[in-house]
């Protein structure tokens, strides 16, 4: 019994034009997600409506200080499959508009798109709320080192995290 529709087809082998890493953050409170548009054939997102009067907030951070990783959980056994997705990101400077922001992340439920340094849109908090699953602060000790903020965020879905193809909808 096939329990998927999507048809097996090659990948093909890439170019050398991959970059590593995330370089912007869109955050929003789940609640403010009115709906998320999928394309059927191509499971990417298409379109998200938010609440009247509510926008992304955008999150910068220096280059080099963002990752994305998905890992897939599958239990032959039980026939359970998850995927848990987290975004860890670092902020420099500790001070109190971003300790802020962070503790509002913190304490709510969010959806999140993120830009991959190939260009590449990527939405997270499709099947459930993503959720701050870690935060810290540091001075550093020398003076060359970061003094700031980190916090990751996870998503935890039924499948792999969706490309999103419009951002019109993001502020």
């Amino acid at each position: 019994m096939a329990c998927s529709s999507i048809q097996l087809g090659p990948i093909a082998k890439e170019c050398k034009n991959n970059t590593g890493g995330v370089k912007d953050v869109w955050i929003i409170k789940s609640e403010d997600i009115t709906s998320a548009s999928v394309d059927s054939t191509t499971e990417t997102i298409t379109g998200i409506t938010i609440a009247s009067g509510t926008t992304f907030a955008h999150w910068q951070f220096n280059p080099e200080t963002a990752n994305a990783t998905s890992t897939g959980t599958i239990d032959n056994t039980a026939g359970s499959f998850f995927v848990q997705t987290d975004l860890a990101l670092q902020f420099s400077k500790m001070e109190s508009a971003k300790r802020l922001q962070i503790k509002s992340a913190t304490l709510d439920d969010t959806a999140v798109i993120f830009r991959d340094n190939n260009n590449r849109l990527w939405y997270m908090g499709f099947d459930n709320p993503v959720y701050a699953s870690a935060m810290g602060a540091e001075t550093g000790t020398a003076m060359s080192d970061r003094n700031g903020y980190t916090i990751t965020l996870t998503d935890l879905a039924s499948d792999l995290i969706k490309e999103v193809c419009v951002l019109a909808t993001v502020r």
